[in-house]
């Protein structure tokens, strides 16, 4: 009897040290199965950094192409996350100045405005044709951004003389019908943007709103440097909501009238994206999820 006693015993010490064995097993591969899957939905964020020129479209100075040379420069800050393979959601910043610059026989015209702006987009990398190891990727992007506008116009030069526009292309002190014009003085303008838009209410506008919305439209490429650096190159037209950035909209009278159509404007840019985890640690805890701990 007491020998059956002591082999149920021993039989019974044997199972539970095996139970607990594949209890603290199956403990440590849940855990580390939860920490590379924790791993994987962390952030992975993107970080770019870029430079460009703003382009305007609008009343003043309306043309199909803008000169590159009389473009503004603007900078562009951002930080994007890649939802897949082939949509990235990315959140940025745009700082810059937009002006333009009209002389002809009937109208002159001319004003500078500061940009700041916000907004969030998506792009679309065409990842589903292309090859999987390409270097460039071609992309297409649009979202929704806010920005706001401070729009000057340069009517005097450094001594507070009035600019006058005369029909022989010239600009004096005094206007062409004054009767004093024989001893109208010679002015050149000094490009100082010092007189507020709004502020002269040209057009009887009153205070109206220097905030917008504008929806973002571009197209450019990414040439994939290494698994952490990317060289992006792109342009964008911004198709704003407002007719006032140049302060000449279809309010106005005379000369200052102009059309129905919003403002655009266009920024062409290079950046540089920095990816703070690289691809291969991405692949690195997919390969860990398979491990049979």
């Amino acid at each position: 009897m007491i020998k059956k006693i002591l082999l149920l015993s021993a039989y019974l010490l044997l199972a539970f040290d095996g139970m607990a064995q594949n209890a603290d097993s199956s403990a440590a591969k849940s855990n580390l199965i939860n920490a590379a899957t924790a791993a994987t939905v962390l952030p992975k964020p993107i970080i770019g950094l870029g430079v460009g020129m703003f382009s305007f479209y609008g009343e003043v100075s309306a043309k199909k192409f803008a000169n590159p040379m009389v473009s503004r420069v603007a900078y562009d800050l951002g930080i994007s996350e890649d939802l897949t393979d082939y949509l990235n959601l990315r959140f940025y910043t745009l700082f810059g100045k937009l002006g333009a610059n009209e002389r002809g026989p009937e109208r002159n015209l001319n004003f500078e405005s500061t940009i700041r702006l916000g907004g969030v987009n998506l792009t679309y990398n065409f990842d589903h044709f292309l090859n999987k190891d390409r270097i460039i990727s071609p992309y297409i992007s649009t979202g929704i951004e806010t920005f706001e506008f401070l729009s000057k116009t340069d009517l005097k030069d450094a001594n507070g003389n009035t600019y006058y526009y005369w029909k022989d292309g010239s600009i004096k002190n005094m206007p062409e019908s004054s009767p004093n014009s024989a001893q109208a003085i010679n002015l050149n303008r000094d490009y100082t943007y010092e007189s507020d838009l709004r502020e002269a209410n040209l057009d009887k506008l009153g205070k109206y709103g220097e905030r917008s919305w504008a929806i973002p439209v571009g197209a450019g490429a990414i040439l994939h440097v290494n698994d952490r650096l990317d060289f992006k190159i792109g342009t964008t037209i911004h198709f704003t909501f407002t007719d006032n950035i140049d302060n000449v909209s279809s309010n106005g009278e005379g000369v200052r009238q102009g059309d129905s159509k919003n403002d655009r404007f266009v920024m062409s840019s290079f950046s540089l994206q920095y990816r703070i985890f690289g691809k291969d640690e991405k692949e690195k805890v997919t390969e860990d999820e398979n491990v049979d701990y």
